[in-house]
């Protein structure tokens, strides 16, 4: 059908215009199955509403953005599909920037995003404090820190405690005997590289045991060849790699030299995307819910947009640890 009207599309799924607006604007909550009958109407006869006017009649661009350290980490692009996933199905669509863990550049991304672009926002950030982005975000903006905290963040915050599994895989090696045990430093002052290293560091303490850390400057490929060779010059039984791309380095290394994981050297990696790998089938793993972990900011961050009055929370998940077969 040419030119489809929302009355047409309220004919054709048998519901009124005005469940038809609400529907597309998000303005008032409609049963699941009803949605469901709408949005196939507009498919069918593909409708088309009119984008700016829906946006000066209710302020909202029905967009939210998400502003990611590192969009080819598996961990983020999974997390990138969850959470568009669930707007979708509220009529809310992504838009995707990428920091590069640059803080600079994601300040530039904040200003570029909040300048009536977006509804709201979602963030992994590179910050080391709230102070640094709170000059470009407009007052009571929406927004949700996910994965990662910053210092004085006034904001709503989904995570997972990682701690918990990482002192329990450093402790459950060092009652198997193990006393060389080496971590990797991601940065020094990330939360979530701060919180397994302080994990790594009380379980060695706890055993009397010398912590062997090592920092990474650089976390690209070539340089990660650099830090893998220390690791086995030091003669170490054990590598804690505390996030999926030094996991799956720390993999590919020990497979291209002929190095065994599980005979010649024990690795404990974190494994953030639901399908196994092959090189880390014989790892100790740290899994994260990230499936959970993008679903619950999403619905946050709607939930933030339509009640910008709700109480600040922090929301905590569990990653889990699995000891190698």
């Amino acid at each position: 059908m040419a030119n489809a009207s929302m009355r047409d599309v309220a004919a054709r799924a048998g519901v009124s215009v005005a469940t038809v607006s609400h529907v597309i604007n998000n303005t008032r909550y409609v049963a699941e199955g009803t949605r469901e009958r709408v949005q196939a109407a507009i498919e069918e006869l593909n409708y088309n509403p009119d984008t700016m006017a829906r946006i000066f009649k209710t302020g909202r661009t029905n967009l939210v953005g998400f502003v990611v350290p590192n969009i080819s980490d598996p961990f983020f692009s999974t997390l990138i599909e969850e959470v568009e996933s669930v707007l979708s199905r509220q009529n809310y669509r992504l838009v995707v920037t990428n920091s590069h863990e640059d803080e600079q550049r994601e300040i530039e991304n904040l200003r570029f995003l909040c300048n009536g672009l977006v509804d709201g926002i979602i963030i992994a950030s590179a910050q080391r404090s709230y102070e640094s982005i709170q000059k470009v975000l407009p007052e009571n903006f929406p927004i949700v820190f996910i994965d990662r905290t910053v210092a004085f963040c006034p904001k709503d915050v989904i995570r997972v405690n990682t701690y918990s599994t990482v002192l329990e895989a450093t402790e459950d090696f060092i009652r198997k005997g193990h006393s060389k045990i080496v971590c990797f430093q991601n940065s020094p002052y990330l939360s979530t590289c701060v919180e397994r290293l302080d994990a790594y560091r009380d379980a060695i303490h706890k055993h009397g045991l010398e912590p062997h850390i090592i920092p990474l400057v650089n976390t690209l490929s070539t340089q990660l060849e650099l830090y893998l060779d220390q690791v086995m010059a030091c003669g170490a039984s054990v590598l804690i790699a505390p996030n999926n791309i030094t996991s799956m380095a720390s993999a590919r290394y020990f497979y291209r030299h002929n190095i065994t994981v599980g005979k010649d050297i024990e690795l404990v990696a974190f494994q953030d995307v639901p399908e196994p790998n092959i090189l880390l089938s014989n790892a100790s793993l740290i899994k994260q819910p990230v499936l959970e972990l993008g679903r619950t900011a999403a619905k946050r961050i709607l939930e933030r947009i339509n009640k910008p009055d709700l109480p600040i929370t922090e929301t905590v998940l569990q990653s889990n640890y699995i000891p190698r077969p």
